[in-house]
């Protein structure tokens, strides 16, 4: 499931993101295929949600894994009706939240699969280790900053 989902939904999304407006052909190919992998997984849900009922939303993944679907077929209408030509504020919007949906979905996938699991332990642990250097880092570069805007523009004070 989530090399089907990687192949299937993530990468050609990612690739819609990167591609020229000026080929519609690719960007049909991946959002046709993003859409076909998100009723593929879609189905999965319904089935849940009949079983499951109302406490179908009581679990945050099925709200994500809806939320994704809903948002995606929205998109892939209003994107193939203007045929790629338009990019609005709703349409960034909804495109920076599917790619946080993407990522949050992978890590669902690897927290299940007990093989890949030690990748969110490790992934935890550098950030954790990390933070403190990237603070850092970000204190050295608003320094940085100041700098050069005093250099660039005189000091007045």
């Amino acid at each position: 499931m989530f090399k089907f989902y990687l192949f299937g939904f993530m990468i050609p999304y990612i690739i819609s993101l990167t591609v020229s407006v000026d080929r519609t052909l690719i960007l049909g190919l991946c959002f046709t295929l993003c859409l076909f992998t998100q009723i593929f997984f879609f189905m999965f849900e319904l089935v849940q949600l009949k079983e499951q009922r109302l406490a179908y939303f009581t679990d945050f993944y099925n709200v994500i894994d809806t939320s994704q679907f809903a948002i995606f077929f929205i998109l892939f209408i209003w994107k193939m009706s203007t045929n790629f030509q338009s990019d609005t504020i709703p349409e960034i919007f909804m495109q920076g939240v599917l790619l946080y949906q993407c990522f949050y979905k992978c890590f669902y996938f690897i927290r299940i699969y007990d093989s890949m699991a030690f990748i969110l332990t490790l992934l935890v642990n550098i950030i954790y280790e990390a933070l403190p250097f990237a603070g850092f880092i970000l204190c050295i570069l608003f320094g940085f900053v100041k700098i050069y805007s005093l250099f660039k523009m005189g000091y007045e004070g």
